[in-house]
């Protein structure tokens, strides 16, 4: 909903600054009635009306949630949600601070990884093309929930249609966006690939001293440093952090200088690799109701945990479809679903 700009004030009070960009100012604030924090972006100059149109379309729980705007001639404010933790980048960077030259661990990697997938699926599935994907637009909430923000620069396609504008950040340009080729969603791939990596080593895939130098690294692939490859025989290193061959092997597929042939997020939400991360994370789910049914007490808040865990499920079975490497995961996960639906029928009763 788009309200004028001066009912803003009247709804919320700004408590303070958390984030400056190049088009406007971020601020936590606080709304009157209900007492709840959110995120306001202020931007300087009218909004472009596709933007605000991309960002009240979006709902999913891993892009950024838009809950209303107000706009007038000179300036636009978005609320959204607050992410407590901040950004990727920053979380990257602090981590440096403090000494920890090793990439995340394996797992969080992972968790992450089909998090953005999950959002970067569904945003292409709306036709949206991201454009700025990079960790600093990728926000953490506290509880570990990840969000793909900012959708300035994105481009809604019809059908085959290709972008032609050069626009992104530098470091996470595709190569054929840097050689002025015509580009569509393999772009946004190549981002995330960018993206982990970061996680895995702490370090930009592709940098230079000059912005020619990253472009030319970009076009030839010359990455900082390789992904170590778990090594069996040598797991006491401690200046390194060592990472399965199959998630090497997916970020390398995301980091290939041919667009055709980097894998597209739903793709990969099939694949056995991420099916199998995925069921993990249901077990855990699963897990959590057999002890909530050890108990014998199911309230209100858990209900509500239930329902939305139905709708993230049913929509983690269309993603996961029918694709052979999936189907015994998709047969579990339908198992591991009909007990925790099976659990709250029986106590119902009890709500």
């Amino acid at each position: 909903m788009i309200r004028p700009i001066n009912e803003y004030e009247k709804c919320y009070n700004e408590i303070k600054i958390i984030g400056r960009g190049q088009f406007g100012i971020v601020y936590l604030i606080q709304h009157k009635q209900n007492m709840k924090e959110y995120a306001a972006k202020k931007i300087n100059g009218e909004c472009q009306n596709s933007e605000l149109d991309i960002l009240l379309k979006l709902k999913h729980p891993n892009v950024i949630n838009v809950y209303e705007c107000f706009r007038d001639q000179n300036s636009t404010i978005i609320v959204m949600d607050h992410c407590q933790k901040g950004d990727l980048w920053n979380m990257i960077q602090y981590r440096i601070i403090e000494g920890k030259n090793r990439g995340y661990t394996q797992k969080i990697v992972e968790q992450w990884l089909v998090q953005l997938l999950m959002g970067l699926a569904y945003i292409h599935e709306n036709n949206i093309l991201h454009r700025d994907l990079k960790s600093s637009n990728i926000l953490i909430r506290e509880d570990g929930q990840l969000k793909i923000a900012d959708f300035g620069v994105a481009k809604i396609l019809s059908g085959d249609q290709m972008a032609k504008t050069i626009t992104g950040s530098p470091f996470y340009l595709s190569p054929e966006i840097t050689q002025g080729l015509d580009y569509s969603y393999s772009s946004d791939l190549w981002s995330l690939g960018c993206i982990l990596f970061e996680m895995c080593t702490l370090k930009r895939a592709f940098d230079g001293q000059q912005f020619d130098q990253v472009l030319q690294n970009i076009q030839q692939r010359k990455l900082q440093q390789e992904i170590l490859i778990q090594d069996f025989q040598n797991q006491t290193s401690q200046e390194t952090r060592q990472y399965s061959l199959e998630l090497v092997n997916l970020i390398q597929s995301l980091l290939n200088i041919d667009p055709s042939k980097r894998p597209q997020a739903k793709e990969l939400l099939r694949s056995s690799y991420i099916a199998k991360i995925v069921l993990q994370s249901f077990v855990q789910i699963n897990t959590k109701q057999q002890d909530i049914q050890k108990i014998g007490q199911v309230t209100m808040i858990q209900k509500k945990a239930h329902d939305k865990y139905q709708k993230q499920m049913s929509y983690v079975k269309q993603l996961l479809g029918n694709s052979k490497d999936s189907i015994n995961a998709q047969s579990q996960v339908q198992e591991c679903d009909s007990h925790v639906e099976n659990f709250f029928v029986k106590k119902q009763t009890t709500i």
